[in-house]
C-alpha cells in the first residue's frame, strides 16, 4: 500500500486540478466597422479588419453610391455625327461634363466654338457668336452654338444649344426667348446617393416671362429621382402626344429595312441604379445590330445608391495555450471543459484512477508475497 498511495494520490490531484479550476472565457462586444468614401475618395470599397479579431467580433463593410452619369443630344448619327450633346458624370473619383453643339467623325467637335469638356472643378463656355458681351445686359442676346460645362467636387452640368436667342429681362412679363436643339445634363454624387437628370429640346419659345406663354416643340427628358417621358408638343405644361399615351405602340418595323420606334420612356431598377432613356425618335437602318443608328431628341440617366452593407463574423481570436476562441477553434494543448481530459495530455481522469487503483492492489499483492515467504523460510 506504500507503493499505491502516492501514485493514487498523484492521480487524484491531478485529475481534479482542471476540473476545479473555472473555464475561462472571454467576452468581447460586438464590434462593427463602417466605412464610407468621402467626396474627395475613390469609389473602392474599403474593409477596415479588426486585428486581431476577437471572439464576436463583427466586420461591417459598406459601399459608397454608383456613380451617376446623364447624357442628351438633339440628333444623332452613330459615328458620324451628333447635334447638340451634352453629357455629365460624377463619381467619388471626380466629375466631368461636356457640352457640344457640333461633333463629326466621333466625340470631338471641329473647334472650341463647338465644344469642350470640363475635369473636375470649374467652368468654360465658349460660342461660334455670342452678343452677350457686347449687347445690354438683360436687354437683347443671340448666340450661335453657345455651350457651358460647369462642376463642383461632386456636382457636374452641361448645356449646348445651336441658337439662344433672349429679348429683354428673362425674370419679367416683358420679356421673350427661344431655344433651338437644346440639350441639358447633370449629375451629382455623394456616398450616400447619386441623382442624374438629362433632356433635349427640338425649340422652346416663351413670352411674358415666367408664368407666361411656354412652348415646348420635341421633348425628352429622365430624371433619376422620378420617371422619364417625352412628347411632340406642349403648351403650358398640356402634353399632346406624350408617351404616356402612346404607350410603347408607336412602332414600325421592316425586317431588313428599318426598324423605328418614336415617343418613347423605359427605365428600371437592378443592383440599386435607377437607369432610364427616353426619346422622340429612334430608327435603326438596314436591320440590327449591323445597321446604321439615327437618334432625334434621347435622353439617357443613371443613378442610384449604395447597396446594403455586407456584414462577416470574425473567426475567432487566441486563448491561453495556443488555443482558438472562435467556433471550431482548438488547441492541441488546452482542456477541452466538459470532456473529462487532462491539461496538457489529453488522458482520461477515469482511465489514470484504474490504474493507480491497479498498481496498488499490485503492490498489496507483492507485500503479502513477501511475508508469506519470509515466514514459510524462517
Amino acid at each position: 500500500m506504500l507503493l499505491a498511495s502516492p501514485l493514487a494520490a498523484h492521480a487524484s490531484t491531478s485529475a481534479t486540478s482542471p476540473l476545479a479550476t473555472p473555464t475561462s472565457s472571454v467576452s468581447t462586444a460586438n464590434n462593427a466597422v463602417s466605412t464610407a468614401t468621402g467626396a474627395a475618395s475613390l469609389t473602392t470599397p474599403v474593409t477596415q479588419a479588426l486585428a486581431p479579431k476577437a471572439a464576436g467580433t463583427t466586420t461591417v463593410v459598406t459601399v459608397p453610391a454608383p456613380a451617376s452619369t446623364a447624357d442628351a443630344y438633339a440628333a444623332k448619327v452613330d459615328g458620324l455625327l451628333a447635334i447638340s450633346h451634352t453629357h455629365a458624370t460624377a463619381s467619388g473619383s471626380g466629375t466631368s461634363s461636356t457640352a457640344d453643339p457640333l461633333e463629326l467623325g466621333g466625340p470631338t467637335p471641329p473647334a472650341s466654338q463647338f465644344g469642350g469638356t470640363q475635369n473636375g472643378p470649374g467652368a468654360n463656355s465658349s460660342a461660334l457668336l455670342d452678343t452677350a458681351p457686347y449687347a445690354p445686359a438683360n436687354q437683347f442676346r443671340l448666340a450661335l452654338t453657345p455651350w457651358t460645362v460647369s462642376n463642383t467636387q461632386n456636382t457636374a452640368s452641361a448645356v449646348s444649344d445651336i441658337v439662344l436667342l433672349d429679348l429683354g429681362d428673362q425674370t419679367t412679363a416683358q420679356s421673350a426667348s427661344v431655344r433651338v436643339l437644346q440639350s441639358t445634363s447633370n449629375a451629382t454624387w455623394n456616398p450616400s446617393a447619386s441623382s442624374a437628370n438629362a433632356s433635349s429640346d427640338g425649340a422652346i419659345v416663351k413670352a411674358g416671362g415666367p408664368s407666361g406663354l411656354n412652348i415646348d416643340l420635341l421633348h425628352a427628358e429622365t430624371n433619376s429621382s422620378g420617371t422619364g417621358h417625352s412628347y411632340l408638343l406642349s403648351i403650358n405644361g398640356n402634353e399632346i402626344g406624350s408617351s404616356d399615351q402612346v404607350n410603347g405602340k408607336c412602332t414600325l418595323t421592316v425586317p431588313g429595312l428599318l426598324s423605328l420606334d418614336c415617343l418613347t420612356a423605359t427605365g428600371g431598377v437592378a443592383n440599386n441604379v435607377i437607369s432610364q432613356a427616353a426619346g422622340v425618335v429612334s430608327v435603326t437602318l438596314g436591320g440590327s445590330p449591323a445597321g446604321l443608328n439615327v437618334g432625334l431628341i434621347q435622353s439617357t440617366s443613371s443613378a442610384g445608391t449604395p447597396a446594403p452593407p455586407t456584414v462577416s463574423s470574425g473567426g475567432g481570436g487566441q486563448q491561453n495555450g495556443g488555443g482558438n476562441n472562435g467556433s471550431g477553434g482548438s488547441g492541441s494543448q488546452a482542456a477541452k471543459a466538459g470532456t473529462g481530459s487532462l491539461a496538457f495530455t489529453g488522458s482520461n481522469v477515469f482511465e489514470l484512477l484504474l490504474a493507480a487503483i491497479l498498481l496498488g492492489l499490485s503492490g498489496a499483492a507483492l507485500v503479502l508475497a513477501t511475508r508469506r515467504f519470509r515466514t514459510t523460510t524462517a
